[in-house]
């Protein structure tokens, strides 16, 4: 997650409480190294919530990233595998960073995922089991790429091959607290990145296609949790 997203764009965040990432600064780095032999030394669990925000950055902006990442786990790829996997998924963030430093317009696009997931990384915070970011993001995705479906941004069609492809690398697809669909549009409500009360999305207008600041009626967001609530 640190090498295909955190290390990249100059955006930091601390947690308040249990609130996730609600106090930070842009702060561009002078140098990011990235040695893949470091990603030998993490558990596997690690290295593979990371493979997220790879996924990430294929479904809101590159289709044939999308489509490669979700032919291989990360913890099944040889050195060249990686490389190309990580700079793909690297150059699209670059990119959106490039475009948009603050974070005002097409840089939006990066919290595909984030809006449900940071919710979902808080509420897993109390738990036994603390979610990784990159595992509640992975869920965050399922639900907004549902909420997508439900809208008529994306096929059902699509919306299979998301789920299958994010499920087929090992990474989770449903959150399995004992939250309520009424707990999670509270926090979702509280989310700094929220104006004025209102939730702006980043949804899904095709595989490698993402919007942002996108409204959507309350119904779809709830039927998209209550989908990735589903046992």
């Amino acid at each position: 997650e640190g090498m295909v997203d955190a290390s990249v764009g100059g955006k930091t965040g601390v947690n308040l409480g249990t609130l996730k990432n609600y106090v930070g600064v842009f702060s561009q780095p002078k140098l990011v190294v990235l040695d893949i032999d470091m990603l030998k030394t993490l558990p596997a669990r690690v290295l593979l919530q990371g493979y997220a925000e790879v996924i990430k950055h294929g479904l809101i902006a590159d289709k044939s990233l999308f489509e490669d990442s979700i032919q291989k786990s990360p913890l099944t790829m040889n050195d060249m595998e990686l490389v190309d996997i990580i700079h793909r998924s690297v150059q699209v963030k670059a990119q959106l960073v490039q475009e948009d430093e603050r974070e005002r317009a097409a840089r939006k696009l990066l919290n595909f995922g984030h809006t449900i997931g940071h919710v979902l990384e808080s509420l897993s915070f109390a738990s036994k089991d603390p979610l990784f970011h990159g595992e509640a993001v992975s869920i965050g995705m399922i639900a907004e790429a549902y909420i997508s479906k439900e809208a008529g941004m994306i096929s059902s069609k699509e919306f299979a091959i998301i789920e299958s492809g994010i499920r087929s690398v090992g990474l989770p697809t449903r959150y399995s607290g004992n939250s309520s669909v009424a707990e999670i549009l509270s926090l979702l409500y509280s989310d700094k990145k929220n104006e004025y009360g209102s939730v702006k999305w980043t949804l899904l207008s095709g595989i490698g296609v993402g919007e942002f600041n996108v409204s959507i009626s309350e119904k779809f967001v709830r039927d998209g949790i209550e989908y990735i609530l589903q046992k």
